[in-house]
């Protein structure tokens, strides 16, 4: 999960991301797009669709920095670190790992791959996941759908 808040002069928002779909090939990102504080246009949900597609149209036109792929993994290996302080975490881990081809060592051999990622290797599924047709849903306000519905329109392939 990631929450974020992004801030402007204009536009304020928070999003969470979650991986909801753990079969290969498919990824759904589902975008929560809430007004935060006093500002609450309906400008915001086109800012924010477009924002979302910039940044994915960056991860797929550019490489990651080095700065940013190592704040990434430290993010991830400070994740599995946190659910492994208790002996229950550590248990449902090491429980994990068996539905796995890595049994017991599947903790150890994530964290090695983990390490081994490249910004190439981001872009590369970025490429492959974030390059194919999308399905936007929301769930907004029926204002915020009459008002934007030539931006939403648009947005039809």
């Amino acid at each position: 999960n990631t929450n974020t808040v992004q801030k402007n002069k204009y536009f304020n928002y928070i999003y969470k991301t979650e991986n909801k779909t753990k079969m290969a090939g498919r990824k759904n990102i589902i975008t929560v797009v809430k007004p935060d504080g006093e500002i609450a246009t309906y400008g915001n949900l086109k800012k924010a669709l477009d924002g979302f597609k910039k940044n994915i149209d960056k991860l797929v036109t550019k490489p990651v920095s080095p700065k940013e792929l190592e704040s990434a993994k430290l993010k991830i290996k400070t994740g599995i670190s946190n659910e492994i302080e208790t002996s229950s975490g550590r248990a449902n881990r090491l429980q994990a790992g068996f539905s796995t081809l890595y049994g017991s060592q599947y903790n150890n051999s994530l964290l090695d791959v983990i390490d081994t990622i490249t910004p190439q290797d981001i872009q590369n599924a970025a490429k492959l996941y974030l390059e194919q047709p999308s399905v936007i849903s929301l769930i907004a306000s029926s204002a915020t759908i009459k008002n934007m519905k030539p931006y939403l329109d648009s947005l039809e392939a």
